[in-house]
């Protein structure tokens, strides 16, 4: 190896473009790609047809499709990084009125 190495884990599902940010990590990654998401629950897998009918574009919410959800405040009580450094500061409490 020698080149470069890219961790890219937990990001995708902040982004408002995942494909774009995966084109550009594409771009600079010479040896290594680590890729970690979330996925969605499931074990369904399907074979996708050749081709679909925009009539038939509901299938695609049947199971073993793949699905992708933007997270643009928190999941599970983090913070997600779309969010501004100034929302994630801690405010100092309020004094009493």
């Amino acid at each position: 190896m020698g080149g470069r190495h890219i961790l890219f884990l937990g990001v995708l599902y902040h982004l408002r473009y995942p494909l774009l940010a995966l084109d550009i990590v594409a771009e600079r990654v010479r040896d290594l790609l680590v890729l970690q998401t979330l996925t969605m629950p499931g074990e369904e897998v399907l074979e996708p047809p050749a081709d679909l009918t925009l009539e038939q574009r509901d299938q695609l919410l049947g199971p073993g499709w793949p699905k992708m959800a933007f997270i643009e405040r928190q999941l599970a009580g983090a913070m997600s990084c779309g969010r501004s450094s100034a929302d994630r500061v801690a405010q100092p409490p309020r004094a009493a009125a």
